[in-house]
């Protein structure tokens, strides 16, 4: 572990006491990644604190998917920086820019792969030293019988694989993560047993890749999903990680299985990321329009109120118009539940950085009529007067409301009942909107 010396003279923190501030930014799979983070520093004897103004030593679990994500952590830690704290940088970011270090000499640093270090980067970070351990794990991930601190108490997130196989001309993850590693069905079948016994009701799957889980061991998402659902106890749900088109084909039968069963929510996310064949393939991105439309039309047929979310990055370099209309077009085709549209930015290093871009004020606005568009899709409309079972994992604190799930994953908001929490109810519907219904409970059943 490299240790770049004392940074001027020595802290007075005393090793295992400081008070540390860990901000996680991006996906799930940095979600879970920042709790492990912080379940090991916990055990180890730091205060873990809310506020950066309150913290010895400042944690950013930074991404790389996006420039304003990758942005907002690094104005992170040039604002504790100017606080005067000590700071790592963990996450996406350093591990897929081995530059950083030389720009930010006064700044600890992690590979995503080497979580299970942190004790040790926070330990020598905390004596005034700055540690640059930004080399690839090299052998597996870091054990998921980590200690934990959950942000949300009754939802574990697990990560399944890391890594991806497409090397898409805009994206920087496949620099930060590599390629695919999967855990096997076992560990994560441990990890989740682990995690109910421990109260949780609610089991999301992360992954940068879901569909390719388990190439480089010989299994499959299909299989996983089916083992997890028989492993599960009674009243915990399971919710699918995201999923790119090419791998999910392969076991779209056995995935449909898994999706039927009553303690998986009926619901994928595919992202797409245009509609247009010809920025799909200068995307790299290994499937056509014509094979997405497929895969949606397998799972609509066999499970109709699927609740499916896609991806659009709106003004990549060679989209033209005639581009930007045929994706329009596949938006309004497919009526997803959810849109998570993006605007185009450069990531250095990729190709797709390389090409002339479009000007800003082009990529602006198909964002802006992307959101238009999805905003007028009322996908909830067909639930009014109806009565559906619902799991609660969650309050909305501002409108004083319990939030849950319906097993095809609409969100529903009903009078604020903490005594709901970890537990599913028969809720008649009161009200729709596009983002949410609401209603009230008629019947609680314990899980």
């Amino acid at each position: 572990m490299p240790v770049r010396g004392p940074l001027g003279k020595e802290s007075n923190n005393r090793p295992g006491r400081a008070k540390v501030y860990l901000k996680t930014f991006g996906c799930q799979h940095n979600q879970s990644d920042g709790e492990y983070m912080l379940g090991q520093l916990h055990d180890y004897g730091y205060t873990l604190v809310d506020k950066l103004e309150e913290s010895d030593i400042c944690v950013v679990n930074s991404c790389t998917v996006k420039t304003p994500s990758e942005s907002r952590g690094l104005h992170l830690v040039n604002q504790a920086t100017e606080l005067q704290k000590q700071v790592v940088l963990a996450g996406c970011v350093p591990s897929g820019d081995k530059r950083l270090p030389k720009k930010l000499p006064h700044v600890s640093m992690l590979h995503v792969t080497q979580l299970d270090r942190i004790v040790d980067v926070v330990e020598e970070t905390s004596k005034g030293r700055v540690v640059t351990l930004l080399d690839k794990k090299k052998e597996g991930l870091p054990s998921l019988a980590l200690p934990k601190v959950r942000q949300d108490r009754l939802t574990e997130i697990i990560t399944i694989n890391a890594g991806c196989l497409n090397f898409c001309t805009y994206c920087k993850t496949r620099m930060a993560r590599g390629t695919v590693v999967s855990y096997s069905v076992e560990e994560i079948v441990d990890r989740a047993l682990q995690a109910t016994s421990e109260g949780i009701c609610h089991i999301e799957l992360a992954s940068e890749d879901m569909g390719a889980y388990g190439v480089d061991i010989g299994s499959n998402i299909a299989e996983l999903l089916l083992r997890l659902s028989d492993a599960l106890p009674a009243g915990v749900m399971l919710r699918t990680g995201m999923t790119n088109p090419p791998y999910i084909m392969e076991h779209l039968d056995g995935v449909i299985e898994a999706l039927k069963r009553p303690n998986v929510y009926s619901f994928m996310h595919i992202p797409v990321q245009s509609g247009s064949d010809a920025v799909l393939k200068a995307m790299k991105r290994k499937y056509t329009v014509k094979d997405f439309l497929h895969l949606v039309g397998r799972l609509r047929e066999e499970i109709p109120d699927i609740y499916l979310l896609t991806d659009i990055i709106c003004g990549f370099p060679t989209e033209t118009e005639e581009d930007w209309k045929d994706t329009l077009e596949l938006v309004r085709d497919c009526r997803f539940h959810g849109v998570y549209s993006s605007r185009y930015f450069a990531r250095a290093g990729t190709p797709a950085a390389k090409l002339q871009q479009l000007p800003h004020t082009v990529t602006k606005r198909r964002y802006q009529e992307l959101c238009a568009l999805d905003a007028l899709n009322d996908r909830n409309a067909g639930l009014q007067g109806t009565t559906q079972r619902v799991w609660f994992a969650g309050t909305d604190g501002p409108r004083n409301q319990t939030v849950g799930r319906t097993k095809n994953f609409a969100k529903v908001l009903v009078p604020r009942d903490d005594a709901l929490l970890g537990q599913s109810a028969m809720v008649e519907v009161l009200q729709t909107s596009v983002q949410h219904v609401e209603g009230r409970v008629l019947q609680t059943e314990a899980p």
